[in-house]
Order: C-alpha cells, then sequence, then structure tokens
C-alpha cells in the first residue's frame, strides 16, 4: 500500500466512524414511525439502518487495514468467502453496481483510493435513505 493510499484509508475510516452516528437516529426514526404506522417511514428505515451497518462495518475494516491488522489480500478473499464483494459468477446486478470500478476486471483486486471512494458513496446513500426516512415521517405526522 502506497502513502497515498493509506492517507486514503485512514482518513476514509474516520469519516466512515463519524458517519456511522447515523443508525442511532435511524434505529429512532424507524420506532416512531413503527408507533404511528407510517409504513413508507418504516421501510425507508429499513433501507437506512441496512446501509448505516454498511457504513460501520466498513469502518471496522478500514480501522483494521489502516492499522495493519489485516492486509489487502487477506481482507479480498475473505470479503469473498462472505460473498461480499461481487464477483464474476456473481448476479448480473451485482456485477453492475461495481463496473465503474478502476481495476481491469471484475475479479481483479482494487485500489484503495477506489474502495475510499465506494465507501463515501456509502455515506451518502445512507445520508439520503435517512433524510428521505424523516421526510416520509413528518408527511406522514402532517397528512396521516
Amino acid at each position: 500500500m502506497t502513502d497515498e493510499e493509506r492517507a486514503h484509508v485512514i482518513v476514509t475510516a474516520r469519516l466512515l466512524r463519524a458517519a456511522a452516528s447515523l443508525s442511532g437516529l435511524a434505529v429512532g426514526l424507524t420506532i416512531v414511525a413503527a408507533f404511528q404506522v407510517a409504513i413508507a417511514a418504516i421501510v425507508l428505515g429499513v433501507a437506512a439502518i441496512y446501509f448505516c451497518f454498511r457504513v460501520s462495518l466498513d469502518a471496522k475494516l478500514f480501522d483494521d487495514v489502516a492499522a495493519g491488522r489485516i492486509a489487502t489480500d487477506a481482507l479480498d478473499r475473505a470479503l469473498g468467502r462472505a460473498e461480499a464483494r461481487p464477483t464474476s459468477s456473481a448476479p448480473r446486478a451485482m456485477r453492475m453496481l461495481n463496473a465503474g470500478r478502476a481495476s481491469a476486471g471484475p475479479d481483479a483486486p482494487r485500489d484503495w483510493i477506489d474502495r475510499s471512494r465506494g465507501a463515501k458513496r456509502l455515506i451518502v446513500q445512507a445520508a439520503i435513505a435517512v433524510i428521505a426516512q424523516l421526510a416520509a415521517l413528518v408527511l406522514s405526522s402532517v397528512y396521516g
């Protein structure tokens, strides 16, 4: 790993850790939505909680890589076994989600700058899901 990649890993790990606090908001809003029987807000809450779980998982993985507790190859092998990383045998939709990455092929290793970009996209998706959940809850309260 280059110095630039290590810097991206460290900064991304800290950013992910900070964004993981969205999960508390998503869970709280989902509980409120359940009491109000706001179905749209509940569905969006489940999506937000999923994205927040992924942010939290990525934060821990980036922390482990930054601290040298796990090497890139070992991480890729572990994620491949857990089917968390799309491979050429993955469904077409999963491969399409990864189509924009900088690597040469579907099974080629990703560099850490590209992984950092993906993690930042995940933060944006989690934030959008929480904001949409909040909007659905407010609209449900006003018009429900």
